[in-house]
């Protein structure tokens, strides 16, 4: 008999009269239905392949949110962490409506300890994570002569802060994986700074500087790191729409991993 295909013939083949207008193999085997079964059968397979797993830490509607459908629709779950329970509700139900897997975490990102406990469990709930966007961030107002110093330390924890708490808990899971990604939302501030956004401008040249440095530390071994500066106000409908940005994220995950971009200025 003519092998067309490596799937078992005995789970595909029958025998047929040849009266329905069946394409048939000099056997009499029926062979019409194949390409159905076939799309069955790797729809299958892709259902069964392992699902890479991206950790957000920062979990919110804008920029957050459009990463994960974006990076959804090519077969990534997500976990998501945020401070409130009922914003990680609604994320993850609108993410279910198109077909993405998300899990939602609450934990305070500046509380250390916490996001270390937050990670753990999400290791032994979903696996190993394959991406990580870290997208927390705080505007603190005030100025630097009236910020209370210890409101002004906890914006940095969560800044850049808990970006070591992170990449501490999740490189080790990448380089089990064979590799990763792990990207970070900057903001124009670090480089423009004024009095009123003085924290936030720290915040995000931290994390400019944190991820630098980390892209350096990890440059031999398998895990691409990269920062896109967001410089200017997120929105919809505009140039900044959150859309836009994380299609720029996608280009930068998929960049080779030894000589891609470790940052890019989105403006």
């Amino acid at each position: 008999m003519r092998v067309i295909s490596f799937i078992n013939a005995l789970n595909l083949y029958h025998k047929q009269p040849q009266t329905d207008g069946g394409v048939y193999d000099n056997d009499g085997w029926v062979l019409y239905y194949l390409t159905i079964k076939n799309r069955s059968i790797n729809r299958k397979l892709q259902t069964d392949m392992p699902v890479k797993l991206c950790v957000i830490v920062g979990a919110g509607p804008g920029i957050a949110l459009a990463v994960a459908n974006r990076f959804g629709r090519e077969g990534y779950s997500f976990a998501l962490i945020a401070r409130r329970q009922e914003a990680l509700n609604s994320y993850v139900a609108e993410l279910a409506a198109a077909g993405i897997s998300a899990q939602g975490y609450t934990a305070d990102i500046a509380d250390f300890d916490a996001l270390a406990a937050t990670l753990t469990r999400i290791q032994q709930t979903q696996g190993d994570a394959d991406l990580l966007l870290y997208n927390a961030s705080e505007f603190l107002s005030g100025t630097p002569t009236t910020y209370e110093p210890e409101s002004f330390m906890h914006s940095q924890r969560i800044c850049f802060g808990g970006l070591v708490v992170a990449v501490q808990a999740l490189v080790p899971q990448m380089e089990r994986r064979g590799g990763g990604t792990i990207l970070t939302t900057g903001g124009g501030s670090a480089f423009n700074p004024t009095a009123a956004s003085t924290a936030l401008s720290v915040g995000k040249a931290g994390l400019r500087n944190l991820t630098l440095g980390l892209a350096d530390e990890l440059a031999q071994r398998p895990i691409r790191v990269a920062t896109l500066t967001v410089n200017g106000a997120v929105q919809p409908g505009t140039h900044f729409d959150p859309v836009r940005i994380a299609e720029v994220f996608w280009e930068l995950a998929q960049q080779p991993v030894a000589t891609g971009e470790r940052e890019r200025m989105y403006q």
